[in-house]
């Protein structure tokens, strides 16, 4: 497990030295918060097939300082994860994260929890705006810029995240307005998403074919939308989709 995540730390290093802190250094004014790093756990590389969950941002994150180190927040990431589907119960974490968080986001994760499937969490955006207390998502044009590729590569962050954890499928519970943010982080052609129109009839879309990942990759809603009753699409049909291709 520290190999791996010492890995995912290289580049995201890189990231954060080359793209995000000189943006967050020449751009103060835009709040942007602390960015989160995936890191993954020893149950995740030991189970029988691997799930990577991308989401759509941080939620709530202060402004950035450089305070911290990106083993801290991979840390954080795994410990949080494991205690929402109870694969820990350590008290430390207990005293830490308070009462389970039972938000339709994590209610998505926990069918796929069992002793078959683990996953893994990532975000398409590192960070997000936080302005007077509250959330916003990235503009489009910060999206654009902190999405890019690393320096003196031809990929992004998150494509080298996903080549060193190896997820066996990826499932983006992002919704159709985070196309752009999708195709720039998996450095695929403009367009190519919006043009797949997912919409409350389509659900969820296989994407596996223009990806670039060579994995089964799926979109969807975000869970919060998914459990809408305006959608008539259940969260109980998407998630057999998702399992489906698992060939359990």
């Amino acid at each position: 497990m520290e190999n791996i995540n010492v890995q995912l730390n290289y580049y995201q290093e890189i990231w954060l030295k080359n793209i995000f802190e000189p943006y967050v250094s020449e751009n103060a004014d835009k709040n942007i918060s602390y960015p989160f790093f995936t890191g993954v756990s020893e149950k995740y590389l030991c189970a029988k097939k691997r799930l990577m969950i991308v989401g759509q941002e941080t939620n709530g994150w202060s402004v950035y300082k450089p305070d911290w180190t990106i083993a801290d927040s991979q840390k954080w990431a795994i410990n949080y994860l494991d205690y929402q589907l109870h694969y820990s119960n350590d008290p430390n974490l207990k005293l830490q994260f308070g009462k389970r968080n039972s938000s339709p986001f994590w209610s998505f994760f926990k069918p796929f929890s069992n002793d078959e499937i683990v996953p893994c969490w990532n975000n398409i955006d590192k960070a997000q705006r936080y302005i007077n207390g509250k959330t916003k998502s990235l503009t489009v044009d910060i999206e654009m810029e902190l999405n890019k590729k690393l320096p003196n590569t031809d990929k992004t962050l998150f494509q080298n995240e996903v080549e060193i954890t190896k997820p066996d499928i990826i499932v983006f519970i992002t919704g159709p307005y985070y196309h752009a943010t999708m195709e720039r982080a998996m450095n695929i052609e403009k367009g190519v998403l919006r043009s797949l129109n997912l919409s409350y009839e389509t659900g969820c879309i296989d994407i596996t074919s223009v990806s670039g990942l060579e994995i089964p990759t799926f979109w969807t809603y975000h869970p919060r939308h998914i459990s809408s009753r305006k959608n008539p699409l259940c969260r109980d049909d998407i998630i057999k989709i998702i399992k489906g291709r698992f060939d359990l």
